[in-house]
């Protein structure tokens, strides 16, 4: 599944639930701004960032906007996903991760999940999803793959009842994203 249609299908999960999000997204961005926008921190943007923020620039309002498109974590408008990368950049550091090349572009409340923009291989994945709030660890496959898993949580009902079945959270995600660890590993 190509990552639009993944997106498409994640935003079509939502209000068929009754979860509005459609509203509450902002419009895609050029290509010339997201390239223009991200040198000025120098981050040169793999090709599923550069499609997530063609496709939508986030949310009107990061914190008010009542669902989360990604589950736990809103979707960041490219701006403000700036912001949240100086400020990762000032209190995370990596052993073994390039933290310069770790964009954020989903968050909850300085939970950030980040797509790793160096052609480096991570665990054999290229342009994972990293997750970091009190640690780093690997989390996704791709964005791609973050958005499947989204679709698979909100189609199951897990969001429908609190509190949320972690242990059957863990499992769908586990399953869209078999390259990864049972257990996020730390890098």
């Amino acid at each position: 599944m190509a990552l639009r249609q993944a997106l498409d299908e994640l935003v079509d999960t939502l209000e068929k639930k009754g979860a509005s999000i459609r509203m509450y997204l902002k419009p895609g961005l050029s290509q010339p701004y997201i390239h223009s926008t991200l040198a000025t921190i120098g981050i040169r943007p793999p090709k599923e960032l550069l499609e997530l923020y063609e496709w939508r620039n986030g949310v009107i309002d990061e914190i008010s906007t009542p669902v989360h498109l990604f589950g736990e974590h809103q979707f960041i408008s490219l701006e403000y996903a700036v912001e949240e990368y100086k400020e990762m950049i000032k209190n995370y550091h990596s052993h073994s991760l390039d933290m310069n090349q770790c964009f954020p572009f989903s968050s909850f409340q300085g939970d950030l999940c980040a797509i790793y923009c160096e052609d480096a291989t991570i665990s054999a994945l290229v342009h994972p999803v990293i997750n970091i709030y009190h640690g780093i660890a690997l989390l996704y496959e791709s964005i791609e793959r973050m958005a499947e898993t989204a679709t698979a949580w909100f189609a199951s009902g897990i969001y429908d009842v609190e509190p949320v079945d972690e242990v059957k959270q863990v499992a769908i995600r586990q399953k869209i994203n078999s390259r990864v660890p049972y257990n996020p590993i730390s890098l």
